[in-house]
C-alpha cells in the first residue's frame, strides 16, 4: 500500500544533487557513495566526500584524502591527488595541490593548469564566466572558451551588468566598463551608477554627466554637469531625468525602448534647483489621471511645474515648498506656513489641521456650519475625529 522500496533502507542519509537530477547522494558509516533514483549503485559507500561535477561526474576525496573527479561508472576522471576543492556553485571545480591551481570544466570536462592565484565563479547568466586573480589584479576567464576576456590587469571588477554580460572595472581609482574583451567605456571615470533600470550615470574625470542605457550603451546625455539618480518612471520606457546645464536645472523625458530611443526637454533650463519629483494619481467619472509636477527654484522662490508640459503650475511666490499629500503642498510666504491645494488653486488659513493629520492620521476638530461648507477648526478637547477621506473632503482636495 506504500508503493515500491527503490533505496534500500541501510543508509544513515540521502539526499539530492542540486545540480544533478538523476542520481542520489547516500551516507552509511560515515562514508558517502551514489545511486541513480531506480536504486542502483553507482558509486560505493567509501568516499569521504562526494558532490556533484555537473550531470554526470562527481567530485569526491578518497581515504588518503586527496580530491579527484569520478564519472558514474566509478572510473577516475581526474586522478586523487589534489589537496583542496571548491565547487564553484555550477558544477566547475577548483582544486589545488603543489603544482598549483587547476580549473575542471563540467562541460568539456577537461582540467585546465590555471597561471592565476586564485579564481572564483562570476556571477553570470551565461554561466561560465570566472573571476581571476594574480599579483593582486583582476580579470574575467570564459571557462568554455578556455580563455581571457577581460585582461587581468584591474583592481576591482564588480556590478555585472547581467543584460550584456558586462562588467564595471577599477582601475588606480577610475571606473570603466569593459565586455568580453571589449571595452565600452574607458577607465578614466570617476564613479559609474547603476541608478533606474535600464540606465547608468558616469562621471568622468571632469565632473561631468553622461546617462547610457546599460543593455547597448546608447548615449542619452552627456557632458551634462549633473543628472539625478533617481527619475520619474510613466509606462515602461518613459522616465523623466532631472539635468543640469550651463548651471541651471531642467527635466528631460526619455524614452528607453531599443528600437526608438530618444531624448526631449520638457522643462527649460531655467531653474536654479529641482528639489523633489511628486507624482498625484486619481480618479474621475472612472478615469485614471496621473499628475507629475516637480518643485523648483528660482531667484530664491519655488513653485510647482508640470513635467510633461513644462506648464508653470504654482507661480515661483514661496520661500519653501514641499510635497505634503496627494494634491497638497506645505508652503511658507512671509514666515507663515500654510497648505495649497492644486486642483483648486487655493491656500488653506492653517497647516495645523493637515500637521496633525500626518503625525496621526487623524485629527481633532470641531465642526461649524455655515450654509453648507463644513470648516475644520483644531481644538483642544476632545470633540470629533476626522480620517483622511473625510478630510480630504473639507479641504477640496
Amino acid at each position: 500500500p506504500w508503493g515500491t522500496l527503490i533505496v534500500p533502507i541501510e543508509y544513515t542519509r540521502i539526499r539530492e544533487f542540486p545540480l544533478n537530477s538523476q542520481d542520489i547522494l547516500t551516507e552509511k558509516n560515515g562514508l558517502f557513495g551514489v545511486v541513480t533514483k531506480e536504486g542502483k549503485v553507482i558509486i560505493p559507500n567509501e568516499y569521504y566526500y562526494i558532490d556533484s561535477a555537473g550531470q554526470d561526474t562527481f567530485v569526491a576525496q578518497n581515504k588518503n584524502y586527496k580530491f579527484g573527479i569520478l564519472d558514474r561508472e566509478n572510473k577516475i576522471v581526474v586522478p586523487f591527488e589534489f589537496d583542496k576543492e571548491k565547487n564553484l556553485l555550477i558544477g566547475d571545480i577548483k582544486l589545488e595541490n603543489k603544482n598549483g591551481l587547476f580549473f575542471y570544466n563540467r562541460n568539456s570536462k577537461q582540467l585546465n593548469k590555471m597561471d592565476y592565484d586564485n579564481i572564483n565563479w562570476l556571477s553570470s547568466r551565461d554561466n561560465n564566466y570566472f573571476l581571476v586573480e594574480k599579483n593582486g589584479k583582476f580579470g574575467v576567464y570564459d571557462a568554455d572558451l578556455n580563455k581571457i576576456i577581460i585582461p587581468v590587469i584591474f583592481d576591482e571588477i564588480s556590478k555585472e551588468l547581467s543584460e550584456n554580460s558586462s562588467y564595471i572595472v577599477e582601475k588606480n581609482g577610475r571606473k570603466g566598463i569593459y565586455n568580453r574583451d571589449k571595452k565600452i567605456l574607458d577607465v578614466t571615470n570617476k564613479d559609474i551608477k547603476i541608478v533606474e533600470i535600464p540606465f547608468i550615470i558616469a562621471i568622468d574625470e571632469n565632473d561631468k554627466y553622461s546617462l547610457l542605457n546599460r543593455f547597448n550603451f546608447h548615449v542619452f546625455e552627456e557632458d551634462a554637469e549633473y543628472i539625478h539618480e533617481k527619475m520619474l518612471q510613466k509606462g515602461p520606457y518613459t522616465f523623466y531625468c532631472i539635468v543640469k546645464k550651463d548651471g541651471k536645472f531642467g527635466v528631460e523625458k526619455i524614452n528607453s525602448k531599443i528600437n526608438a530611443m530618444s531624448t526631449e526637454k520638457t522643462v527649460n533650463f531655467d531653474y536654479d534647483n529641482i528639489t523633489e519629483f511628486v507624482e498625484y494619481k486619481y480618479t474621475n467619472k472612472e478615469k485614471y489621471y496621473c499628475d507629475r509636477y516637480i518643485i523648483a527654484v528660482r531667484n530664491g522662490k519655488m513653485g510647482l511645474i508640470n513635467i510633461e508640459t513644462g506648464e508653470i503650475k504654482v507661480d515661483f511666490i514661496f520661500d519653501e515648498m514641499s510635497h505634503f499629500h496627494k494634491n497638497t503642498f506645505k508652503v511658507t510666504q512671509n514666515g507663515k506656513t500654510k497648505i495649497y491645494t492644486v486642483k483648486a488653486n487655493k491656500i488653506s488659513k492653517s497647516a495645523k489641521v493637515a500637521d496633525g493629520l500626518k503625525k496621526t492620521g487623524k485629527v481633532l476638530i470641531f465642526p461649524i456650519r455655515v450654509g453648507f461648507a463644513v470648516a475644520a477648526i483644531p481644538i483642544a478637547i476632545p470633540l470629533v475625529y476626522v480620517t483622511i477621506k473625510q478630510l480630504e473632503l473639507l479641504l477640496e482636495l
